[in-house]
């Protein structure tokens, strides 16, 4: 979340934790050989 401060996840594919005022993470399982798409969108107000 490197574009401002003020922010909101308004959609996301995959649970998040916010570890930061800038840094969310995603914990996902990829299989093996596999990929997994994480998708989010994001509100930034100003």
């Amino acid at each position: 979340m490197y574009r401002w401060s003020n922010w909101k996840v308004l959609t996301h594919s995959h649970a998040y934790e916010q570890d930061s005022a800038q840094l969310i993470h995603f914990s996902v399982t990829v299989p093996k050989d596999g990929t997994t798409v994480v998708r989010y969108r994001t509100h930034y107000s100003w």
